[in-house]
């Protein structure tokens, strides 16, 4: 048992505890149960014999995998905690190792009666184990295993936060450090909080930093700051996290000897597929989910035609080799979705478009925002190449569901909030209804408002206001257009895919402000850039005087139609998703 356990007396019990080193497991288990059967119900040293017969066995099932052995270790170690008085000073090991046992037994057969009791004694040993007491941290950390367990199970978060506040109450030391790192990995996966991301990397640097440079854990805790700084890279673009995640993921793939876990695995076939221009080796689902992952950071900060094609095979080959029902099946139709929407701004080959509505099809089913999301955005695509009104319609009420399910603090909740304000926009051009235009505003003060307000959500903002004029001809909504579009303008970088439409967008606005005051100041200069091609159902927006047209305060009849660009690039910010291959934590 563990700390602060009473020494038996008697000769049996002495003779007990010597077996196991003296003969081995089998003469310690049969030692055991003879001193088991030979102690008086009320003898003081039953409870330790018991609870040592537990532990024999559980020591056997470890070294062969027998499932008698871990059923007998639970009888045991039950029996003890029932013969012990409720103050026995070893009550809270009690209760820890039957915790333990069950869960171990859980694990095993997936019962969730032993999941519930493993939870219900880990709970009780650590109620019992005062703060500093010896063991209290080995006993929160069975308790964290539990709630993990129990996250794993049903995907409620409040577990896994229970698990991370179990971590977080143990002792400072590497391993605990890297303990929380791993469980805000996890958290980001259902929650996407960006607070999750931050504080994984603080973690697993301070786990790292305590570890000497040959512990064996070192490797697995690298890969788990490799794919943490990645995920952030995906928040923030600060190239800077970029390049460390991809260094310490081929650090920790150096250090992790021939069987490579999936993520520095992944890093590895990366590196050697932008050098040699293909996958020449073969990797597990979730070593190619990784993969995909991987090409598709580098691709989203490129936008290099080479980066898409060895991620779509990167993602082809994991849906190969991932059965019905995998973990890793479900993620790849996702990367898919975008890698084919992608295809089809490069190109326009409608065979992209529709390759990309199976798989986001797929990907929709887990019911997740960002694929929701994205099912939504390629109905807006494919309405701007037919006219259908039916597909913005799709596009608004996916969207829509996107953003009322997203938590509160989700990365992506304001470029969801700006899709959704786009759907509307467009909607209102076709339909003319002044409930669009008005969520359309609406929607994307709420994006430009949260965090530091990224250029998307400011250039939405600056074309619905511009629609808003459309239908009410106040020319404050000019005002705020020019302002958010040059605000977008300016928070765009040079070399940015996105720029020239901004630029265009800006260009427009100034001079529909122009035609409205006729100022010249406030036309500003033409963009070089060609009108934007039109869509089906709308007009193209262009600098003359009889542009935008207003709806007539005394009929209320709708706005001719507007549309202000073409077909656009996928989003330079996707919505990021926990990367696969989290390590296991140590």
């Amino acid at each position: 048992m563990g700390s602060g356990k009473r020494r038996e007396r008697g000769p049996a019990a002495r003779k007990a505890r010597r077996a196991p080193k003296r003969v081995g497991l089998d003469a310690a288990v049969e030692w055991l149960t003879a001193a088991v059967a030979a102690a008086e119900p009320g003898d003081p040293d039953r409870v330790v014999l018991m609870a040592d017969l537990g532990v024999a066995h559980q020591t056997r099932y470890e070294a062969r995998g027998d499932l008698a052995d871990l059923d007998r270790a639970v009888t045991a170690k039950a029996a003890a905690l029932d013969a012990a008085p409720p103050d026995h000073p070893d009550r809270a090991v009690l209760l820890s190792n039957l915790g333990f046992s069950l869960l171990t037994r859980y694990r095993r057969g997936r019962a969730e009666e032993d999941l519930t009791r493993a939870t219900e004694a880990c709970e009780a040993a650590v109620a019992a184990s005062p703060a500093g007491r010896p063991g209290r941290d080995r006993r929160l950390a069975n308790l964290a295993d539990c709630r993990h367990a129990w996250f794993e199970r049903t995907g409620h978060l409040d577990d896994l936060r229970a698990a991370l506040a179990a971590v977080t109450a143990c002792s400072a030391d590497p391993m605990r450090f890297a303990d929380i790192g791993l469980l805000h990995l996890k958290a980001f996966e259902p929650a996407g909080a960006a607070d999750d991301v931050h504080r994984a990397v603080g973690a697993l640097e301070s786990a790292l930093a305590g570890l000497p440079a040959d512990d064996p854990d070192r490797a697995a805790i690298t890969a788990g700051l490799s794919q943490a700084l990645l995920l952030r890279y995906r928040i923030t673009h600060v190239p800077a996290d970029l390049d460390r995640g991809v260094e310490l993921g081929a650090e920790a793939a150096a250090g992790a000897g021939p069987d490579l876990p999936p993520w520095p695995a992944a890093v590895v076939e990366v590196h050697r597929a932008r050098r040699g221009g293909g996958h020449p080796a073969e990797l597990d689902p979730a070593g190619w989910e990784a993969a995909t992952a991987l090409h598709r950071v580098w691709f989203e900060r490129t936008y290099d035609e080479h980066d898409r094609r060895l991620a779509l095979d990167a993602a082809t080959r994991g849906i190969e080799r991932a059965p019905e029902g995998h973990p890793e099946r479900p993620r790849l139709p996702a990367h898919l979705a975008f890698l084919h929407r992608a295809g089809y701004s490069h190109d326009g080959d409608p065979a992209h478009l529709g390759a990309a509505f199976d798989a986001a099809r797929q990907a929709a089913d887990t019911g997740l925002p960002e694929h929701l999301e994205a099912l939504g955005d390629l109905h807006r695509v494919r309405y701007e190449r037919t006219g259908d009104l039916a597909d913005l319609h799709a596009a608004v009420a996916l969207v829509g569901q996107a953003l009322a399910t997203a938590a509160p603090d989700h990365p992506d909740r304001a470029s969801t909030a700006t899709a959704l304000s786009t759907a509307h926009r467009m909607r209102f051009h076709h339909t003319g209804a002044p409930e669009d235009v008005l969520i359309a505003v609406g929607t994307a003060l709420t994006a430009a408002a949260n965090g530091t307000a990224p250029p998307e959500p400011l250039n939405a903002l600056g074309l619905a206001h511009v629609a808003r004029f459309a239908h009410s001809a106040d020319p404050d909504d000019l005002d705020r257009a020019v302002a958010a579009v040059r605000a977008a303008v300016d928070a765009t970088p040079e070399g940015d895919p996105e720029r020239p439409g901004r630029l265009s967008n800006l260009a427009i606005a100034l001079h529909s402000r122009h035609t409205r005051t006729g100022d010249p100041k406030t036309c500003g200069r033409r963009s070089r850039r060609p009108p934007p091609r039109s869509t089906p159902g709308t007009t193209t927006a262009r600098c003359s005087p009889t542009w935008p047209p207003s709806t007539s305060p005394a009929t209320g009849s709708p706005a001719t139609p507007v549309s202000w660009n073409g077909p656009s690039p996928p989003r330079s910010r996707p919505s990021p998703r926990a990367l696969p291959g989290t390590p296991t934590a140590p």
